[in-house]
């Protein structure tokens, strides 16, 4: 009895077996069909194998909704995908060959900065949340996790503003329903009427996260004057510095 797998001859036909394998990965690779939706087939049947594997990758990355960014060691863009340009809100061109600090003045000032010169130093991976204030006063967070590699650093960033300020909004309408319930709180217990206004100037600042709060009462006749009664937090000399209501006047004081 002969081993299947032995030829004619009795020797093993890997020469053989290896072209059948080749041609099987080829074929199903090919049978893939188109990846993210370009009509860009995978492979094709005459492509070497490890030219697929490459054009895989290259359409991989490049359909990622994440962004995919390699930083070279004099911090120079040396690949960025499209999620990133889109994140940037920049060109292409104006990315690829320049620098960080080129295409954004200032940012080595960043915590995202010193962190991608660590991660250049040390070459050990880094994560952190990113917040990012774009040219035109825009702000968006992103989350980071960058990675030491040959060529520098590659940078995987997830866009996570609209969660993040839905997340602050959520958390600003718990600080005033808790600032609210803690006023009511001071009403019911009130027993001095000046005791309750700094009560509540101090709720205000405390529980509701504001930088400064106060409470004027009007005096005198027109034009009339406001007396600052009760106030909590910071003002540096700001209440005092308009408490004159009169029409004619408008300035850029507390009024």
């Amino acid at each position: 009895m002969h081993d299947p797998l032995l030829g004619p001859q009795g020797c093993l036909d890997l020469e053989h077996k290896r072209a059948a394998r080749a041609e099987a990965t080829r074929t199903v690779l090919t049978r893939i069909g188109p990846l993210g939706g370009h009509g860009m087939n995978i492979a094709r049947a005459s492509e070497p194998t490890e030219l697929a594997t490459h054009r895989i990758a290259a359409s991989a990355l490049e359909n990622l909704r994440e962004g995919v960014q390699v930083i070279g060691p004099d911090y120079r863009y040396l690949y960025v995908n499209d999620a990133v340009v889109e994140q940037a809100r920049l060109p292409r061109d104006l990315l690829l060959g320049r620098t960080m600090m080129e295409a954004f003045p200032g940012i080595e000032q960043t915590p995202v900065f010193r962190a991608i010169r660590q991660c250049l130093q040390d070459r050990i991976p880094h994560e952190l949340q990113n917040e990012f204030a774009y040219p035109d006063g825009s702000t968006g967070f992103f989350e980071l996790r960058l990675e030491p590699v040959p060529d520098g650093v590659a940078i995987l960033s997830v866009d996570v503003t609209e969660g993040k300020k839905a997340s602050e909004a959520l958390q600003r309408k718990s600080r005033a329903l808790a600032m609210l319930s803690e006023c009511n709180q001071a009403l019911v217990r009130a027993t001095d009427k000046s005791r309750f206004l700094q009560d509540i100037c101090d709720l205000i600042v405390s529980h509701g996260g504001y930088r400064m709060a106060w409470i004027g009462l009007l005096r005198g006749a027109e034009p009339h004057t406001l007396e600052a009664v009760a106030r909590a937090g910071y003002d540096d000399g700001y209440i005092d510095a308009g408490l004159k209501l009169d029409p004619a006047v408008r300035d850029t004081g507390p009024l």
